[in-house]
This record gives C-alpha cells, structure tokens and sequence, in this order.
C-alpha cells in the first residue's frame, strides 16, 4: 500500500521564505526578504549583510530593519566608515575560521572594548545582542549580521540551531548578490565613485531629473532603500517614488537592468 501525504501548496514555515529570498538576489528587496525570513523565525529587528576585501575594506553592505527604520543603516554606516577594524569578529574569525566554512558569533556591549564603537552601535541604538553569521570564501569575508534591541532580551537558546541549518541557504545567496550589485570581488563598481556612477546615469537619460539620478546611482553604489533616504534626507517613501520614476523613462523594471545599462 503506497503511503501518501499531502502538503498545502503553500507552506508558512520560514524556510519557505528563504525561497522567497532566493528569488530576490539581484533585486532591490534582498535585503528585506532575508530580514523577513529571518524575523519570523529567530525574531530580528535589525539586519546587516556585509562583504569585506582582502585589505578590511567594505566593499558591499545593506541593511534594513523591521517597521523600516533608518537605525540598522545608521549603524552599519557608522561601522562601514570607522569601526570594521575593531569588530571582535574579525579577531575571532583570524584565530578559528576554516576557509570555506562558516562561524556563528553572538555579541553583546560588552564584547567590544573600543567605547566609541560601543557608544555608537550599542548603547546608543539600544542594541542588546547581534548574532553573526561569518565566511570566508576566496578572499572575500561575508557577514550577516542580525541584530536585537535590549526591550526584547536575547536571542532565544534555539537561534545558533536554526541559523546553523540555514547558513548554506543564506551564504551562498548573499555572495551571489553582492557579486551581482557590487561587483566579483574586485569587481569594477565598487571602483566608480558615486560621482561617476551618477555621471553614469545622467548619460542614461537626459528626461531623468535630478533626484531621480541621485536614487539611481546610489542604488548602482549598493546603498539599500533606507541608506539612501538617509543619505538625501528624504523619506523611504520618496525614493520608491523616484526610482520608480526613473525605471519607468528608462524602460526597466528591476536593479539588474538599471545595472546592465549603467555599468
């Protein structure tokens, strides 16, 4: 007798939105589908993806928050432009990573000895604990950095255990979109200043107005939706709006396109 079991077309486990997040590499919502994901399931308000060179440089990063708050890029710019060099991470990831695999790394306030980076991306942003997902994979150091806000306590006992069981999703997905909006590795946009990407766009496009190119080029430069409200001093809103003033005169629909017509 065959034994059959039958499933709903849809599953609402979290692992069916890591598919969901499969799907967004190369688009403007990767970063918000890996949050998503990851929320539901180990219960995140902030998050950062992160790729760091051979020379400790940053050389792609996103970030965005759950309710969409400017924090979590707030707190990645600051570690991107002054406090990569101090993140214990990087220390423990030189004594114990394996080329190839992966390090889970939970860190609190009170792991990181330097009082401006702890002011700035601990106290400060009321961040409680920040668990890390690290790789390093030809060179290239990779971080998925999850963050909680001290009102919610810590991540619970069982975050390392389903982390652990997604890591081979998460990693190779964050790679590829990093090679895809940043360049492989010493790839050639992270070489383009902002001022030449939006030199770049402007050439796209005499119709594009002003702001529309502003959102363009920082998209081009790996900035997320919140970084670049930030960045303008505009809403979220706003820049949705203009990006998609700017696909629509360019005759595109997604940041892969914008890509290929830029670079």
């Amino acid at each position: 007798m065959l034994s059959v079991e039958e499933f709903p077309g849809r599953s609402t486990s979290p692992l069916r939105k890591m598919a969901t997040l499969v799907s967004a590499i190369g688009q403007d919502e990767f970063a918000t589908s890996a949050l998503d994901a990851l929320d539901e399931a180990v219960g995140v308000d902030h998050l950062s993806l992160l790729r760091i060179n051979a020379k400790g440089d940053v050389d792609f990063r996103a970030a965005t928050s759950v309710g969409g708050s400017h924090l979590s890029d707030a707190v990645s710019r600051e570690y991107f432009h002054r406090f990569t060099h101090l993140d214990p991470v990087r220390s423990v990831s030189r004594r114990r990573m394996v080329p190839g695999g992966y390090l889970l790394v939970r860190v609190t306030g009170k792991d990181v000895l330097n009082a401006s980076y702890r002011q700035a991306c601990y106290t400060n942003p009321d961040i409680g604990e920040r668990l890390t997902i690290f790789s390093r994979v030809n060179g290239l150091d990779y971080q998925i950095n999850l963050y909680r806000v001290s009102s919610r306590g810590r991540f619970g006992e069982d975050a390392p255990q389903f982390l652990s069981g997604v890591a081979e999703i998460l990693l190779p997905a964050i790679m590829r979109h990093a090679d895809l909006i940043s360049g492989p590795g010493e790839g050639r946009v992270r070489r383009l200043s902002l001022e030449a990407l939006e030199h770049r766009v402007r050439r796209l496009n005499d119709k594009l107005s002003d702001r529309e190119i502003d959102v363009c080029s920082r998209m081009l430069y790996g900035q997320s939706i919140e970084g670049t409200a930030l960045d303008l001093e505009i809403s979220q809103t706003s820049v949705v709006t203009y990006r998609r003033r700017a696909y629509a005169k360019l005759g595109i629909t997604c940041h892969n396109e914008l890509f290929a017509l830029a670079m």
